[in-house]
């Protein structure tokens, strides 16, 4: 594969003598490591190989960085993604540090800073590797657009999306207006065996699911300079609809006729987020900034389940839906100190409210299209909240080549839970973390980390829902706690040239109160505390360049190999993590021609399977080699021309599913599912550019 890709790069850059232009030098980055103080600055002319069209552009080919967006987690302490913009966090969730960059022009960028370990008060919250981009001030307004359409399949046909953005900047305020629709379908075939105890065959299942729908969005993000206060301010609004489902024809063996299973969905998905920070510096030494953020997620997701003969005169069997509505309120307070010498201080604290409305309506038929008959499922109605504080109490101390971080940190949190289930419950947790970087040279740090982690719980874990695919009911769990881990991690990079890098962390988690499966009343299933367990591993990233052997070429690499066990609370025996793969590799590759303005590349990523364990099945999932390529010119008028082929090798997902006749892996085995799914490829058409 990778001797195929590198090949076919060589002829590429062999062939048409329009693509023969040598390489641009690139300019030199900025030296060393001052102190501890390990930034790699990287001006915007270093980036000009690439041809960028947007911040995120240029952001995105920084070397050994990759974007880490951060999380939904609730509550700012605990969702921090590794890119700040003018030294600062956008104060949004839904809104990443990659969709503000996608908005401003690639002339907008001044410089990246690389920031490796912790330096100069920047609020890197955990991240060890992150970047700071700094935008030029008093730039001209500039329109940023994109326009495009994409497929599935060519029998389908082509759905445009287009993506616009309006920003400007000037010495007292800097703002950007975005907007974005995209008309989209998703499909895929499968071919399904189910098959007996001893691997007999049951019944043959051909299957085609298909799902369409639309997105739009609004946005306007930006920072306003009032004498000495700094305010930013940002505002989100999404709407997202999809519709379809699959048919399924299924063949028995044996006296059982034919028959068509026809499962259908409907999903809406509005959301809706607010926020805005003011900060001030008081003297030399002091500054202060309050965040504060609000958003609302108003979701509906509606199934049904028929059956019939043939396609035409399949009869309902189940009718489900799920309406949630889920708010979160923040406000957050950090003051910063640096009069003492060699030590930056920050102090925290912040108070989060999150509710969630979740309402499930089940209906059954005996037989296809007989009467719908509403059934009461418990847990089904729910109301839930939770007030949280979390504090924070952190130094940043230099000594020499040497930084130690140091973090008290304490959350507690409440959580009330009104109509099915009641419940109320109080957690505290105290999160201490020590980290140390090490950087005997702006080629190489060591750097180490000792924290706690709480784990963030799924308030839909606390509600029931429904799997019809499956047919399962998976009850909610009013009793569950979120888990708590102690990580350790040891991390040493090497930089050389003026790409390469590489950088290898080794790690290990012991866990408590591990949230997974357990079984529930009735023969169901719910989500649950299972006990203590164990995560070992190795990740690796870096970058590495392909000059002299193939003039301009790069690859970006990133992955993983892991070990996990915890003690299975059916059968009690040892076994891996839920949904955690063992190993994933991923892996970048592009050749740019500088002077010609062409550019071409792929990505290629593989990984182990990935695993259930439900209490009375064992589900395996296996994503198959993913391929994707593209092209791109810029030389025509300043637009960027992009042609992408994705699943190239029009790969899917072998899914393995044991069901048992009770207990998983102490009752018998029943039957076993046996589905390869074939998800077909992606062709992409965008041209971008901004004026």
């Amino acid at each position: 594969m990778k001797r195929a890709l590198f090949l076919t790069a060589t002829a590429l850059a062999a062939t048409p003598s329009w693509l023969s232009a040598q390489e641009a030098v690139p300019p030199p980055q900025s030296p060393e490591c001052e102190g501890s103080d390990c930034i790699i600055t990287y001006p915007r002319t270093f980036f000009d190989k690439y041809s960028p069209i947007t911040a995120l552009d240029v952001v995105t080919n920084t070397p050994g960085f990759q974007i880490d967006e951060g999380d939904r987690s609730r509550g700012f302490a605990g969702a921090a993604g590794n890119v700040l913009i003018n030294s600062e966090r956008p104060s949004a969730k839904s809104e990443t540090a990659s969709d503000i960059l996608s908005r401003l022009p690639a002339g907008a960028v001044m410089e990246v800073q690389l920031i490796r370990g912790q330096a100069g008060g920047l609020d890197l919250r955990g991240q060890s590797v992150a970047v700071n981009v700094i935008l030029v001030r008093g730039q001209r307004r500039s329109v940023t657009y994109e326009v495009g359409t994409n497929t599935r399949s060519i029998d389908v046909g082509f759905y445009p999306f287009s993506v616009v953005s309006v920003s400007q900047s000037s010495d007292k305020l800097d703002i950007t207006f975005g907007a974005e629709v995209e008309r989209g379908i998703f499909q895929f075939e499968s071919v399904e065996q189910v098959l007996g105890p001893n691997d007999e065959l049951l019944e043959l299942r051909d299957e085609e699911y298909e799902e369409s729908g639309w997105e739009w969005k609004v946005s306007a993000n930006g920072q306003a300079r009032l004498g000495d206060y700094k305010v930013g301010f940002n505002a989100a609004y999404s709407d997202r609809r999809r519709d379809g489902g699959e048919i399924s024809e299924r063949l028995p063996t044996g006296d059982p006729a034919p028959f068509f299973l026809l499962q259908g969905l409907d999903e809406d998905e509005k959301e809706l987020e607010l926020g805005a920070d003011i900060e001030r510096q008081f003297g030399k030494n002091w500054s202060t900034k309050v965040v504060g953020l609000y958003r609302r997620e108003d979701e509906g997701n509606g199934g049904d389940l028929s059956r019939g003969p043939t396609e035409e005169t399949v009869g309902r069997l189940t009718d489900s839906n799920l309406e949630t509505l889920e708010t979160e309120t923040i406000a957050r307070l950090e003051t910063d100190y640096s009069g003492w010498r060699n030590h930056i201080i920050e102090l925290s604290g912040e108070y989060a409210v999150n509710k969630l409305d979740s309402n499930l309506s089940l209906a059954l038929a005996d037989t296809p299209g007989g009467e719908l008959v509403p059934i009461v499922v418990a847990g089904g109605e729910t109301s839930i909240k939770e007030t949280r504080g979390d504090f924070t109490l952190s130094d940043s101390w230099t000594l020499g080549q040497l930084v130690l971080d140091t973090t008290l940190a304490a959350e507690t949190s409440t959580i009330r839970q009104t109509g099915d289930n009641p419940n109320s419950r109080t957690f505290n947790f105290f999160k201490p973390s020590l980290a140390a970087s090490y950087s005997p040279s702006s080629r190489l740090q060591v750097r180490a980390r000792i924290e706690r982690l709480i784990g963030q719980l799924n308030f839909g874990d606390f509600a029931s829902s429904t799997d019809l695919g499956d047919d399962e009911i998976l009850a909610g769990n009013p009793e569950l706690s979120p888990d708590t881990r102690w990580r350790f991690s040891l991390a040493s990079e090497w930089r050389f040239g003026d790409l390469g890098s590489l950088t290898l962390t080794g790690f290990h988690e012991e866990i408590s109160d591990l949230v997974d499966v357990l079984p529930a009343a009735n023969g169901r299933e719910s989500i649950g505390n299972i006990g203590s367990a164990t995560r070992t591993g190795v990740e690796f990233e870096g970058t590495l360049p392909l000059s002299p052997i193939l003039r301009g070429g790069r690859v970006d690499f990133s992955g993983f190999v892991q070990d996990t066990n915890v003690s299975d609370p059916v059968t009690g025996l040892d076994r891996r993590l839920t949904d955690l793969r063992n190993w994933e590799v991923e892996t970048q590759f592009r050749q740019d021609f500088p002077q010609s303005k062409f550019s071409w590349g792929g990505v290629l990523v593989v990984g182990s399977n990935v695993p259930f364990f439900g209490v009375d099945e064992l589900d395996t999932n296996q994503r198959q080699i993913d391929l994707d390529i593209f092209a791109e010119i810029t030389r025509f008028g300043g637009l960027r021309f992009r042609l992408e082929f994705g699943n190239a090798f029009v790969n899917g997902r072998i899914r393995n599913r044991r069901v048992f006749d009770g207990l998983r892996g102490i009752n018998p085995l029943l039957f076993r599912e046996f589905r390869d799914q074939n998800f077909g490829y992606r062709v992409t058409f965008s041209v971008r550019g901004n004026f």
